[in-house]
């Protein structure tokens, strides 16, 4: 891979094993596959670039050619695109968004023809529902299928389908979940869903793992080696406890100079990918952080190299709260008054001042033993009117209420 510019972007791929790799005799040729993408930005709403592959596998077969490619968004809701796939036959598609939920698309593609309708229905469920038709087979099938982000965590997902290709019945079913990034396994099962009237060989079932580490901070971190190269880095770190031990929380994003740019954030770890050569400014969204969770520093700098990955981790604390309501000793709420919490040692921690209907609220409490009170001050000096003894562990208390006497 070469990388890429402003207006630019080139990925080079190549592989080679020589006439006598993984067999017995050296009767065969040497094979070896060699794949160029190079695109540039025209304008907006074009790129253009040339696709090339120079391929020969262990049976003679070859593949040779180089030829144009485009992708054109006349616009926002409209692309289009042409460009040739491994056997240097073109994929030619088109997408129309109708709405924020529907979506239209056509594929030609190896001698298929496909057009299908996509409906988010949320920000968990997608529905999916079309029509195939294969030239060479001189047959079609239809398709529906799902896709179900478990708990709205789009680390982890099911998806399922059911077919009729005009003579039988198809499905497919499938897990995928991402435990960290570039830590990924998979298991699936289908029968007859892809095919047109070709022969049916039964179910398949199949399983894959995928890890992908790079060297972080003297150790390993898991990445996504894939989007480092020559003009590219990446960030990568984890969400920790004071400890440096993971808080194993999904889906929190990571802004980068106040933008959010490719991520992928997954039990704790995080890892930012493509970023240029320089110094840039991170920072946790706390968006979907935890409540309880409170970063001890939102943002720091972080200087990113050439073909390297940085480390960047961000500490955060558990920190509870309490509610209750302030009374008199007829029941009478009593506002514009203040509550402190003291903790252990004696030091006030936490304060905060009672609204209209009496109820107030302190923040920022660590998890430990702390004692409430209501103070006043009069001709005798500072007295406490009201104490209450609380004990913070792992959630939030409410009814902690004070009666002035």
């Amino acid at each position: 891979m070469l990388g890429g510019g402003e207006r630019w972007d080139t990925r080079i791929r190549s592989r080679f094993f020589s006439e006598d790799y993984g067999r017995a005799s050296s009767d065969r040729r040497s094979q070896y596959d060699n794949v160029i993408n190079s695109f540039y930005e025209v304008s907006e709403t074009l790129r253009a670039g040339v696709v090339g592959r120079y391929f020969r596998d262990s049976r003679d077969h070859e593949v040779q050619f180089l030829k144009p490619a485009a992708y054109w968004n006349p616009t926002p809701e409209l692309n289009f695109g042409a460009v040739p796939n491994l056997d240097g036959d073109y994929r030619l598609n088109a997408a129309y968004r109708l709405s924020p939920a529907h979506r239209l698309n056509a594929l030609y593609n190896n001698e298929v023809y496909s057009a299908w309708h996509t409906y988010n229905r949320s920000h968990s469920t997608t529905l999916q529902s079309g029509y195939d038709y294969s030239e060479d087979e001189n047959s079609g099938r239809v398709f529906s299928q799902a896709s179900v982000y478990i708990d709205g965590n789009f680390n982890n997902y099911l998806q399922t389908g059911l077919s009729y290709n005009e003579k039988d019945l198809g499905y497919f079913l499938s897990w995928n979940r991402i435990l960290r990034p570039g830590v990924e396994f998979g298991v699936s099962a289908e029968e007859r869903y892809r095919l047109f009237n070709e022969v049916d060989s039964g179910p398949v079932v199949a399983a894959f793992l995928r890890l992908d580490f790079a060297a972080v901070g003297g150790r390993l971190a898991p990445t996504d080696n894939r989007s480092v190269n020559f003009t590219r880095g990446g960030v990568a770190g984890a969400i920790q406890d004071s400890s440096g031990k993971p808080i194993p929380v999904d889906n929190v994003n990571f802004l980068v100079n106040g933008q959010r740019l490719p991520q992928s954030q997954s039990g704790g770890d995080y890892y930012l990918r493509d970023l240029k050569p320089g110094v840039y400014e991170i920072a946790i969204d706390e968006f979907n952080l935890p409540l309880e969770y409170v970063p001890v520093r939102k943002r720091q700098l972080v200087e990113v190299g050439r073909a390297s990955v940085t480390e960047a981790n961000f500490e955060v604390r558990v920190e509870y709260g309490a509610a209750g309501q302030v009374t008199d000793s007829a029941g009478e709420a009593l506002r514009d008054v203040r509550v402190v919490a003291i903790d252990a040692s004696g030091e006030e921690v936490s304060a905060g001042q009672t609204d209209q209907f009496g109820y107030f609220r302190l923040d920022r409490l660590l998890p430990g033993s702390y004692r409430f009170q209501i103070r006043q001050t009069d001709e005798q000096g500072e007295r406490i009117v009201a104490e209450r003894l609380v004990e913070i562990r792992d959630d939030f208390l409410f009814d902690q209420n004070l009666v002035v006497n």
